[in-house]
């Protein structure tokens, strides 16, 4: 599998995705690392090019198994870097706190900002990131105490739209001093990684780097915050594409899939709001979906949708609407 401009403007298409081309787009694709990466070479792999192979791994929600990546629309290329999209179970456990609020994001398309993590001025190694503030599609499963640790029970997963707080910022991982360029890269994935939901790229802010020394390649959150950095790719604010590892299947994925997930927009959206308009919750009395057909597939819209899957749904839920099945499900409505 590999991961390239040309894929990701196919995937936009497939899913309704509206990005700003004008400015570098963040993405992350969940299950799968560079090759490069795994092979110890980070410097490969963070530099732009036409195309990056990848390789899928099984998440374990210990160590980083996700790939974080910069895409340029203008030149096609992109830059990928090893990290996280989902919450460390380790750390959900050793800070009470976040069990409230941790969450795994659904794909989809999000919006990113500049600012710091975490956002509390007393908040551990404060740095500059890319935060978060809108509405999310988000899975939440369970938490399982597994001896002086946890891990997540995915036989009770609740689904809903909430304000996440998924920020992207440094996974702060560190390897120790004294190991050659390649082990530090490997040994960078072999440690836990601090989030509960966040997404985050390996390494650590330049002013916590413990044993500074002349080999940094294994620091990778400190060349993707550089790039971001050049005032060519510098903005305010960054789209930020989310994908699993099954959007990368088959050389020439087609563009005219009819699915929609967060963050859709267009006539098909649209369509699908007029549908949830009109059908109504047994439970309310009223119709899945009281706003206006703006084409959105956001906030109410994804929360509607949630809600019309529990009814009629019999499968697991996902948010994702497969435009083929639900049209055959709702014609008797229509």
């Amino acid at each position: 599998m590999t991961i390239s401009g040309a894929l990701l403007n196919v995937l936009c298409r497939r899913y309704r995705f509206v990005i700003d081309e004008s400015v570098p787009v963040l993405f992350a694709v969940r299950s799968a690392l560079p090759v490069e990466i795994m092979r110890g070479n980070f410097t490969v792999s963070g530099t732009f090019k036409s195309a990056h192979p990848v390789r899928p791994v099984r998440l374990n929600y210990q160590t980083v198994r996700c790939t974080v990546g910069i895409w340029i629309p203008s030149s096609g290329e992109v830059a990928l870097f090893p990290g996280s999209t989902v919450p460390s179970a380790a750390y959900v456990y050793r800070h009470p706190d976040s069990r409230a609020t941790f969450n795994i994001l659904k794909p989809g398309l999000y919006r990113l900002k500049r600012g710091l993590h975490p956002r509390s001025e007393r908040g551990f190694q404060r740095h500059p990131a890319f935060l978060m503030d809108g509405y999310g599609l988000v899975e939440v499963p369970g938490l399982v105490k597994a001896g002086r640790t946890a891990r997540f029970d995915f036989r009770k997963v609740q689904y809903k739209v909430m304000l996440p707080g998924d920020n992207l910022h440094a996974a702060r991982t560190e390897p120790e001093a004294g190991q050659d360029s390649r082990q530090n890269c490997l040994a960078s994935l072999r440690l836990p990684y601090s989030s509960s939901g966040c997404i985050t790229v390996t390494g650590q802010p330049a002013p916590y780097v413990r044993n500074p020394t002349a080999d940094s390649g294994w620091n990778c959150w400190m060349h993707f915050s550089d790039l971001l950095d050049r005032p060519a790719f510098r903005s305010g604010q960054y789209d930020l594409l989310l994908f699993d590892d099954s959007d990368l299947a088959g050389e020439h994925p087609s563009a005219s899939g009819g699915s929609l997930r967060y963050g859709s927009t267009g006539p098909d959206v649209a369509r699908v709001q007029k549908i949830l308009g009109s059908v109504l919750n047994g439970k309310t009395g009223r119709p899945f979906y009281e706003g206006p057909a703006d084409g959105s597939f956001t906030g109410a819209t994804a929360s509607a949708y949630l809600h019309f899957q529990e009814t009629f749904t019999r499968g697991p839920l996902t948010g994702q609407v497969d435009l083929r099945p639900f049209l055959n499900a709702t014609k008797h409505f229509r």
